[in-house]
């Protein structure tokens, strides 16, 4: 499931209609809403994409939480996450958090940018430290070179449930 493209972006105030693609289209800097899909071209064992629990979130808003780690443990957290993208008075409109069981799994994620054609993220399978008491998702960010356009990554994942006094950690 990878999400790339490299087209410029349009000098116009009317936001273009982004067709779904396999690939990840350019998200453009307007407060209209967009449909994700995780920039992950094959995911590992142990994930379950939920980029679409994003879906309708402008880019704007996405943007201004680049580099922050996503670990939602519960609906409040979602409802929380929601309720966060909301204060920040970018995309139109007021966010409805979606719903999710996180009865056995829990959401892992991130946002990245970078300047290329593409984008894409290469997770490795959650790796359980019982001694540690963790969970670590190493995540590495690519970016397809030679176009001069700004990419945006979405990783949204949904994991196992780990105990509740486990620590969760994402690392490049």
């Amino acid at each position: 499931m990878a999400m790339g493209s490299c087209q410029p972006t349009p000098q116009f105030t009317v936001p273009p209609t982004i067709a779904p693609t396999e690939t990840l289209p350019i998200l453009r800097s307007y407060a209209t809403p967009i449909t994700l899909k995780t920039a992950t071209p094959a995911l590992p064992a142990g994930y379950e994409d939920a980029a679409y629990l994003l879906d309708g979130v402008c880019y704007d808003a996405l943007r201004v939480l680049v580099g922050t780690p996503i670990i939602l443990r519960v609906q409040a957290d979602l409802d929380q996450y929601f309720i966060n993208l909301n204060s920040l008075g970018i995309c139109e409109g007021t966010l409805a958090a979606p719903t999710f069981d996180f009865s056995s799994q829990i959401l892992v994620g991130q946002i990245q940018v970078g300047q290329g054609c593409d984008a894409n993220f290469y997770p490795t399978p959650p790796a359980t430290d019982a001694q540690a008491r963790t969970v670590t998702i190493q995540v590495q960010f690519a970016v397809t070179p030679d176009c001069d356009y700004e990419v945006m990554g979405i990783f949204l994942m949904a994991i196992a449930r780990p105990p509740d006094d486990y620590t969760v950690k994402i690392q490049p």
